[in-house]
């Protein structure tokens, strides 16, 4: 079989700026978020994750303790 047969189709250069656009949004979007976990007295690394695990941001009974070892998430928050 030859070698030059063609195996894909590449991703034009507007798929991939559009590719681009919406993945800078995501990280803009989960940024926020964990921002807003950042006002509840959490650390912004944890709420990052605290953004995937409790779908978005904190609800009103929810945030970070002050803790020794760091802020400690509860859901008993009245900071």
């Amino acid at each position: 079989m030859a070698d030059t047969a063609a195996t894909g189709r590449r991703p034009s250069l507007t798929q991939k700026i559009t590719a681009t656009l919406l993945l800078l949004l995501l990280l803009l979007v989960w940024t926020m978020g964990a921002n807003s976990w950042t006002e509840k007295g959490c650390h912004l690394s944890q709420g990052y994750v605290y953004v995937l695990s409790h779908g978005g941001g904190p609800d009103s009974h929810q945030g970070c303790d002050p803790e020794p070892g760091g802020p400690v998430y509860t859901d008993q928050y009245y900071g």
